[in-house]
């Protein structure tokens, strides 16, 4: 902690033994070097109410519509696989 601070997340502590036969102990450390907000695993888009195969689809992919905004929700994962990026509504 003195060295690394709040960066460190975990020291590991491994005994090897080196080609020559001796006994080595390393001490390794897990630090953070960047932290930024995570992507949504979800997201929010439009489908309209006579593309019945499509909603059909996001449903089965694990998507949810939400009669409050008016909006699919869905994994992006699946967004992607159904190609659907162009429909995301980004401010919701």
């Amino acid at each position: 902690m003195e060295r690394y601070g709040a960066a460190l997340v975990c020291v590991r502590y491994r005994e090897i033994r080196t080609p020559d036969g001796t006994r080595r102990r390393l001490t390794t450390v897990e630090l953070v070097v960047d932290e930024r907000p995570a992507k949504p695993r979800e997201a929010w888009l439009r489908i309209a109410y006579d593309e019945t195969e499509l909603r059909r689809a996001i449903r089965q992919a694990g998507g949810a519509w939400d009669s409050a905004r008016h909006l699919w929700r869905a994994p992006v994962r699946a967004i992607k696989q159904l190609r659907l990026e162009d429909r995301v509504v980004e401010n919701t």
